[in-house]
């Protein structure tokens, strides 16, 4: 939800996926979460845009990302995901996340989360 067309859904990540390339973390794989997805926040149950616009939570898949943004100082949540990184954070800008959370935020127009994952079971575990 959100994006006026695949096109448009289309360039946000294929410049996420070429900016984590650049960063040197082509190993990453990227899958959308709330209510961009479902289409309702999990927290209020209020509908996607409703009362403003909504965020866009992104989590990035990658064991060797993972490791590298522990040793960086990003805080480990629920054991296997960080924190949201957020722009201009001294994680984002340590592993050169930040041209990816700005991008993403101007192609979108709106802000970007990222969180970043262990691997895919821990994701599938987390729920929508």
């Amino acid at each position: 939800m959100g994006f006026g067309s695949e096109l448009h859904y289309r360039e946000f990540t294929d410049a996420a996926y070429h900016n984590l390339k650049i960063a040197g973390h082509s190993d990453a794989r990227l899958v959308m979460f709330g209510s961009s997805v479902t289409g309702f926040s999990y927290r209020s149950g209020t509908s996607f845009d409703t009362g403003g616009r909504s965020d866009y939570d992104l989590a990035v898949v990658s064991p060797k990302l993972f490791a590298a943004a522990l040793k960086a100082g990003a805080q480990r949540r629920a054991g296997g995901r960080t924190e949201p990184i957020g722009p201009r954070s001294k994680v984002a800008i340590d592993l050169g996340l930040n041209p990816i959370i700005e991008t993403l935020n101007d192609i979108s127009g709106r802000k970007v989360s990222i969180m970043i994952y262990r691997d895919w079971n821990f994701l599938t575990t987390r729920g929508t």
